[in-house]
């Protein structure tokens, strides 16, 4: 790949990451951060107990608790004990939670259209082949990487934050 090609990679990345606004307090304009939006996904509409969460996001308590506290004053979460075991914590989505994790998913669809304008554009200048690396925290990427024909593949380049390497042939 081309010095330029590269460069035009970066700029599309930056283009998508600030329409998005990944890296706005209000991701997807909404009235919440990206940590919380993203705990709302892992919440999921079955609820998830909090230890499963602090695992499965790899943050520590105090964070954790914080973005749980924020999405229970906005009225999107409720944490209550568990039917089974009363000393284990579990995170339900209320009414406009559910609702909130509806527009996130309609967000995905957002996110799926412009892989699809990336790999137009790779075509157009001559690219067969599409690398894509992402962390083990991002399943939605995962998914959307595997349902979209991306095979993952050995590691390709040292990245440290990556976890998993995609490629898909392109017909040019």
């Amino acid at each position: 790949m081309s010095a330029e090609m590269v460069a035009q990679v970066r700029r599309f990345n930056r283009t998508v990451t600030q329409r998005i606004g990944v890296l706005n307090e209000n991701f997807l304009a909404s009235d919440r951060s990206l940590g919380q939006n993203r705990l709302l996904w892992e919440i999921g509409p079955d609820g998830c107990d909090i230890r499963t969460l602090r695992t499965r996001l790899d943050l520590d308590s105090g964070y954790l608790s914080r973005l749980l506290r924020a999405l229970e004053t906005g009225g999107f979460v409720v944490v209550e004990p568990s039917a089974t075991d009363r000393r284990i914590r579990i995170a339900r989505l209320t009414e406009a939670g559910c609702r909130e994790l509806a527009t996130l998913l309609r967000g995905l669809g957002l996110g799926r259209r412009l892989l699809y304008e990336l790999e137009v554009r790779a075509r157009a200048h001559g690219v067969r082949l599409m690398r894509l690396e992402t962390k083990d925290e991002l399943s939605e990427a995962i998914r959307m990487y595997e349902t979209s024909g991306y095979i993952e593949v050995e590691p390709f380049n040292d990245e440290p934050y990556a976890d998993h390497w995609f490629e898909k042939p392109l017909n040019v």
